[in-house]
Parts: structure tokens; C-alpha cells; sequence
């Protein structure tokens, strides 16, 4: 019994976002240590943190360091799709899912992620919802009929 609760909490801190552990303190550290590894790893992970830290610019400049270093086209475009969606940019980010799908057709978290920004997001008007949500029923996902628009 408590080999299964020491293993599930060390899971937990294992499993938690590494720009979140240690406070502002570990934070700073652990972006300058990835910022001087050459990885592409070190590269896609700082390039995620810094999304989910709604930091945009610096996020799409790691992430291009990541390509640059020899990180897999998936990767980046799914890390991309991930970052638009959390800087709450559902149209792009809706763009780089359907990007991995069209390469990955059984990438779940692709087709997940679309799933939850044609469900939850505020849509712009040039948004071509048809061929979203057309790639999701294709995956099997089920889509209720189109919400109205609030005028």
C-alpha cells in the first residue's frame, strides 16, 4: 500500500510541468538550464513552457530553434498548435491541429485538442469550421450541431 502512494505522488511531481516546480526561484533556473542545452528537446520544452505562459514571441522562437536543431516536423507542429491554444488563438492553433492530423491521422492528442477548440472556442469569421469539424467526424469524434452565434 504505500509503495503504490509513494509511487503515485512521486508520478505527480514527475509528470507536473517543470517551469512550475520550485516557485519564481526554480523557474529561473530551470529556463537557463534548457537555454544552455543545444538539444532539440530542451528547445521544445522551453518553447512550451513559455506558451503556457502566454509568452507568444519567445514561444515561437524556441520553437523554431527546435526545427533548427533537428526536432521531428510532428513535434513542432502539434508544440506549435499547443502554444496558439494557449495564448488562446483557437484559429491558429485549430490550423497547426489540422496540420498533425493531415500528416498523423492517429495522433490523438491532435485530434483531442481540435475536439475541445470546436467545442469551447470563440470563433472568428473566416474560420473554415466545415473542414474542422468534417476531420473530426472522420476520427470518429462526435460533434452536436454548430452552436448559435451570439450577434
Amino acid at each position: 500500500m504505500w509503495w503504490s502512494i509513494g509511487t503515485a505522488a512521486l508520478a505527480l511531481v514527475l509528470s507536473s510541468p517543470p517551469l512550475r516546480l520550485g516557485g519564481k526561484t526554480g523557474r529561473a533556473q530551470h529556463l537557463k538550464a534548457l537555454e544552455i542545452r543545444s538539444s532539440a528537446e530542451a528547445a521544445l520544452r522551453l518553447a512550451q513552457g513559455l506558451g503556457r505562459e502566454r509568452h507568444l514571441r519567445d514561444a515561437l522562437t524556441w520553437l523554431r530553434r527546435a526545427r533548427a536543431r533537428g526536432a521531428h516536423p510532428l513535434r513542432v507542429a502539434l508544440t506549435r498548435a499547443d502554444i496558439f491554444r494557449d495564448v488562446e488563438r483557437p484559429a491558429e492553433a485549430a490550423s497547426a491541429y489540422l496540420e498533425v492530423i493531415e500528416q498523423a491521422p492517429d495522433n490523438p492528442h491532435a485530434h483531442l485538442e481540435l475536439w475541445r477548440l470546436m467545442r469551447d472556442a470563440r470563433w472568428p469569421g473566416d474560420v473554415d469550421r466545415a473542414r474542422l469539424r468534417a476531420a473530426l467526424v472522420v476520427a470518429g469524434y462526435h460533434l452536436g450541431p454548430a452552436p448559435a452565434r451570439p450577434r
